[in-house]
């Protein structure tokens, strides 16, 4: 009798072992979404980093759900996510993940009235807040027009700068392909344009209301989705730029030689890699992204020149509140001849460069910057509103905002327009602190306290998007 109880106990021993061993082990038979109503779901499944089939251990679930919660804020659709598993002790042991999302606001019509300087801070002080250095006109935005993160652009302003421009970008050409496309036109007339610098600040000339500059640019971009992190794109270009022949005359540099037509190519091929949560708001993560830049022809008579960049980002939270982020960035020439002055560009002309030195443009052919910031939430908060449009989905509130704490440093290389410009080939560096709100983690405004190597200090305040 005691052998056939002890046969039993080695069986049921032996089904538990191996239900255990199952069960360690899930499958993953798919995803539910709640909530999408604009955005199609094979396209969200072609960003999520685990596709059905994959094997998932069980012990690293709660893991799993960071990593997809981490997959659903990078693509900035959604204000709201919830991530929950669902394990089915069948046969197989599986896990269906049920995502209820809360859509972002995707069509952004608006009427433009935005400043044609660089940044705010130096419409503010350099140009005593004058409104003839306003745009005006319309804008048309939709940042997920078939609900695949295509991109639709059209604006339209005028005023101190007439603009003109075309852009649609489309991630995946269909459901079942790896490659994108995208195309742009822009056209723009300067009636007042920088043609130096002179302490580190841009020189602008006018003629009365007689139009210096004209900028024609038409592009081509393919991209290709390698896997969940790696994406390429290639970007072709094409310049047809005019400026005034007295102003050409005057100001040789401006397209060398005192030409007064600029025509060229450039070729961009870019490689990304992103597991980075989010861009302008990251708690974890990296971003990696390298890109060699070809202007012009070789041998064409014209200019030429051939540039390499790598710029990285990384986030990681210290507590639930406290964050730390991290950016670098360098761009190094591998050709030395001398550019355009209208193409030579260096840092100052975004907000992502370093703070502190917002009056200024650091030109050249080389530079590096590093960024480091420490952010601390202080508040939050949702708010529902209502339905626009048709089709759309409803107009929803979200709003973070953070304090925080920053230190940068950045070197300049200018080898040819460095003469009245003492910023350049020098360590540049700056601390200050400041507050930031982020909208519906599409928009970020701050206000940031921020002195610099030189003792200047300031309040400076800036504007950042997502896309």
């Amino acid at each position: 009798m005691w052998q056939k109880a002890f046969a039993v106990c080695l069986s049921w021993l032996a089904v538990y072992v191996a239900k255990t061993q199952d069960y360690n082990h899930l499958v993953l038979s798919g995803y539910h979404f709640i909530g999408m109503e604009k955005t199609r779901s094979w396209y969200v499944e072609r960003e999520l980093r685990y596709a059905p089939g994959d094997t998932l251990m069980l012990n690293g679930l709660k893991e799993a759900v960071i990593n997809l919660e981490t997959d659903l804020r990078r693509t900035h659709l959604f204000t709201r996510f919830e991530v929950k598993p669902l394990i089915d002790y069948d046969s197989v042991a599986t896990v269906r993940f049920f995502i209820d999302v809360d859509e972002n606001w995707y069509f952004y019509p608006s009427l433009i009235a935005e400043l044609a300087d660089r940044n705010f801070n130096v419409w503010w002080k350099e140009h005593r807040r004058s409104l003839e250095r306003i745009n005006l006109g319309f804008s048309l935005n939709h940042i997920n027009l078939t609900g695949i993160q295509d991109d639709l652009r059209l604006n339209y302003h005028f005023g101190y700068t007439n603009r003109f421009a075309l852009r649609y970008q489309r991630p995946a050409v269909s459901r079942n392909t790896a490659f994108g496309i995208g195309g742009a036109y822009y056209y723009t007339e300067y009636k007042e344009t920088a043609v130096t610098t002179s302490g580190n600040k841009l020189v602008f000339v006018k003629d009365q209301s007689n139009i210096l500059y004209i900028k024609r640019e038409v592009s081509a971009l393919a991209y290709y989705k390698f896997d969940k992190f790696w994406n390429f794109q290639l970007s072709l270009h094409h310049f047809n730029n005019t400026f005034s022949s007295e102003m050409a005359a005057t100001y040789p540099d401006f397209f060398l030689r005192g030409d007064s037509r600029q025509k060229y190519v450039q070729g961009l091929l870019t490689a990304n890699y992103a597991s980075i949560d989010h861009s302008i708001r990251p708690s974890r993560g990296w971003i990696f992204s390298t890109q060699l830049r070809q202007t012009g022809i070789p041998g064409s008579g014209n200019f030429f020149n051939l540039s390499v960049s790598q710029t990285a980002k990384t986030a990681f939270m210290l507590t639930s509140q406290l964050r730390m982020e991290m950016a670098a960035g360098v761009r190094k020439s591998l050709t030395q001849d001398k550019v355009p002055y209208n193409l030579y560009k260096g840092l100052g002309y975004t907000d992502t460069n370093i703070s502190g030195y917002e009056y200024y443009v650091i030109d050249g052919l080389d530079y590096g910057y590093l960024n480091n910031q420490l952010r601390i939430q202080i508040g939050s908060g949702r708010w529902t509103l209502f339905r626009i449009i048709k089709g759309e989905p409803v107009l929803r509130i979200k709003l973070d905002i953070d304090l925080s704490l920053q230190f940068n440093v950045a070197y300049v290389n200018d080898p040819f327009y460095k003469e009245n410009n003492p910023l350049v080939n020098t360590f540049l560096y700056s601390t200050g602190f400041g507050i930031n709100f982020t909208v519906n983690d599409l928009v970020e405004f701050n206000a940031l306290y921020s002195i610099n190597h030189l003792a200047e200090k300031g309040i400076y305040f800036h504007t950042r998007r997502a896309f």
